[in-house]
C-alpha cells in the first residue's frame, strides 16, 4: 500500500540555516537551530523562546521579547562553543 500523500496535499516546507554562528545545517520551520546546537541552549532559555514564540501575534510585546530570547539563545550557544574551544586549545600542546 502506497503511503505517499497525493501531490495536491503536499506543501513546500520552509527551510533555512541554523541560527547558531557559523552553522550551515539546513533546518525546517519553526525550528530555530539544528539539534546539535539546540542541545547547548539552557533549558530555561529554551522554554522562554518557545513561550514567546507561541504568543507572537497575540500580545503586542511578544515579538520583541521573542527576538530577545532568540538572541540570548544564540549568544548562549556561542559562549559554550568558545568555552569548549578554549578547553580544547588549553589541552593541546604546541608542536614545537
Amino acid at each position: 500500500m502506497n503511503k505517499t500523500p497525493p501531490a495536491a496535499s503536499r506543501r513546500p516546507v520552509q527551510t533555512y540555516a541554523c541560527a547558531a554562528n557559523g552553522c550551515q545545517h539546513v533546518i525546517e520551520a519553526p525550528m530555530l537551530m539544528c539539534v546539535e546546537h539546540w542541545r547547548l541552549v539552557p533549558a530555561a532559555l529554551k522554554r522562554e523562546v518557545w513561550a514567546w514564540w507561541r504568543l507572537v501575534g497575540r500580545r503586542p510585546e511578544a515579538r520583541e521579547r521573542h527576538r530577545a530570547a532568540v538572541q540570548a539563545a544564540i549568544d548562549a550557544v556561542h559562549q559554550k562553543q568558545l568555552a569548549r574551544k578554549a578547553r580544547s586549545d588549553a589541552a593541546t600542546r604546541p608542536l614545537f
